[in-house]
């Protein structure tokens, strides 16, 4: 063990009420030897790695300029497990470096009010269809795209709940996003709400080949989906237009630039490239203004900044249609694009009722 590792938690406190989520705040520095990543374990029990926003720089922001190592920040959730006794626990965070030997530790203290128990996380309005022939494909499809098939036990967790950038996963929106995606998108079948299906901001693509799929189960040959992205990253924030993206430095990972003839590959791979699938390449500002898009029945949001997220749904909310679903993928999870929805809903009078999915994904139904 490196024993000049230096590590504190700066904040730990409850962000459900039923206290079964928490937010984790802190640092550790390591100067020897660079953190390739941390695990958390609860009275020795062990939980997810700590790898939500590890290494993104704009978690680092938030952190003490001691923190001089690329890998020095963290900020993540914890979801804690069912059956954890009201009480005083403890609270290990374990540091390991690239080759997965520990460097330190940091052990902390929390108290629950009352006992967990294991919760059922509505999904909103839009109900699954288990009956329907084509359900076990679907099933087996969302958990695919966000790599539990082949996620190590410790990842689980985080693949359900879309915590983290998973390395080979297609998604990391996680289960109950992709869960209340595919509801969406089989709803407007089955009330034949009119228009097509949009994801503005796609990564690797994998919630747009899920509502492509879910077109297929249900036979839909009417519907497009529109695949919008810069196929590039993110763009550099423009402060002076958008002081809320100020500081914002998604634009500097590579990760987060997929090419479109990856993702056009990746539909591939399913068996779900034809010609219901269509590709806008750009910046939404450039492309979504001009779209050949009437009419949307399913607008998917996933920005991330204020700009992206204000851009997309400024050219295409007009467009979703009376009963169509409105999804805001990083609602929760970035103050930037929570305050972009802000600012639209209440610039055009919009007072459809705003639902959380989990704990970033949020959702409306045009009225």
């Amino acid at each position: 063990m490196n024993a000049s590792l230096n590590s504190k938690v700066e904040d730990f406190t409850a962000q459900t009420q039923d206290q079964s989520e928490w937010s984790l705040l802190g640092w550790a520095f390591a100067p020897e030897r660079c953190i390739g990543s941390a695990r958390a374990e609860i009275d020795g029990r062990a939980l997810a790695p700590i790898s939500y926003g590890w290494p993104r720089a704009d978690v680092l922001n938030d952190f003490p300029v001691q923190c001089t190592t690329p890998y020095a920040g963290f900020r993540s959730y914890l979801c804690l497990p069912p059956g954890l006794d009201a009480g005083e626990h403890q609270l290990v965070l374990v540091f390991l470096d690239k080759l997965e030997q520990e460097l330190g530790r940091s052990t902390s203290t929390f108290k629950l009010d009352h006992r967990i128990v294991k919760k059922q996380s509505p999904h909103g309005s839009a109900e699954i269809d288990n009956e329907h022939p084509q359900a076990a494909y679907l099933n087996l499809l969302e958990k695919t795209l966000v790599g539990l098939p082949y996620a190590q036990a410790q990842d689980c967790q985080f693949r359900q709940d879309g915590r983290d950038w998973p390395e080979l996963a297609h998604s990391m929106a996680g289960m109950a996003r992709l869960r209340h995606l595919r509801a969406c998108v089989e709803t407007v079948v089955r009330e034949n709400i009119a228009g097509d299906l949009i994801e503005t901001g796609v990564w690797r693509g994998g919630a747009c080949i899920l509502m492509r799929a879910v077109l297929r189960a249900l036979g839909d040959t009417s519907r497009k989906v529109w695949v919008a992205d810069s196929f590039a990253g993110l763009p550099k924030p423009d402060a002076e237009r958008y002081p809320a993206d100020a500081g914002d430095t998604l634009h500097a990972f590579k990760e987060l630039a997929v090419s479109l003839e990856q993702v056009r590959d990746n539909f591939r791979r399913y068996d779900l490239l034809d010609e219901q699938v269509m590709f806008l390449k750009g910046l939404f500002a450039d492309t979504l203004p001009t779209a050949p898009i009437k009419q949307l029945s399913v607008l998917r949001l996933d920005g991330d900044m204020y700009e992206s997220t204000m851009d997309a749904i400024a050219a295409l909310h007009p467009k979703l249609s009376t009963g169509g679903f409105c999804i805001v993928d990083d609602y929760g999870a970035v103050p930037a694009c929570r305050m972009a929805v802000n600012d639209y809903r209440r610039a055009h009078g919009i007072e459809s009722p705003l639902s959380m999915i989990d704990w970033t994904g949020a959702w409306w139904r045009k009225e």
